[in-house]
Parts: structure tokens; C-alpha cells; sequence
């Protein structure tokens, strides 16, 4: 595995688990806040899929892409509302938190 792909890996894993010290060394040492996962996923995605409200917050400071689709055709603010329903049958908190930012910042589908 090259060295980017590892990182990207790791930026993955990280935000996923709220490793956010992790996360912002990675971004900070220059992988890709747009870099696309195996199924075109992005660290925004990642991390409102996590309901990471901090990464969601630092992945906008940092110009990250709201509109990238995945594999699927979904886009950040899509899986914030995916991941809070499978949760709680309903949407949680963070995932209210983090589907008004990403609306605000032009991320909601249009």
C-alpha cells in the first residue's frame, strides 16, 4: 500500500473512531481534506457518518467539499441523516447539530 493510501486509511479510521488529535495531524501534515475512500466516501462523509460534530466543524474551516457524492450518490449531509436514524430510530442530536452545519455552509443536497 503507498504511503498516500495509507494515509487516507488512517485519516478514515481516525475520524471514524473520534480520533480527532489524530485526524487534524494528519490534515494538518497535508492529506487530502477531499481525499475519496474505496467507495468515493470523503472525510466529511466519514465524519458525519461518525455524528463527529468537531471534524464535521474543522472539515468546513478547511474548505472541504459538501457536495462530493459517493458511490452512491450520497453527499455529506445524506449520511449525517442516515447514520442519526439507524442510531436512535430517530434523529440524535449530534446528527441535527451536524445536518444544520452543513446546511448552512451550502451542504444540503440541492
Amino acid at each position: 500500500m503507498r504511503k498516500v493510501e495509507m494515509d487516507v486509511y488512517r485519516l478514515h479510521d481516525s475520524i471514524l473512531n473520534h480520533w480527532n488529535v489524530t485526524a487534524n495531524r494528519l490534515l494538518e501534515q497535508g492529506v487530502d481534506r477531499n481525499a475519496r475512500y474505496e467507495d468515493e466516501t470523503t472525510p466529511v462523509m466519514w465524519a458525519a457518518r461518525a455524528q463527529n460534530v468537531e471534524m464535521v466543524r474543522r472539515l468546513i474551516e478547511l474548505g472541504a467539499d459538501l457536495q462530493a457524492e459517493d458511490s452512491f450518490g450520497l453527499v455529506a449531509f445524506d449520511h449525517a441523516a442516515i447514520a442519526g436514524e439507524f442510531r436512535m430510530g430517530a434523529y440524535t442530536a449530534a446528527s441535527v447539530e451536524i445536518m444544520k452545519l452543513l446546511e448552512e455552509n451550502g451542504g444540503h443536497r440541492q
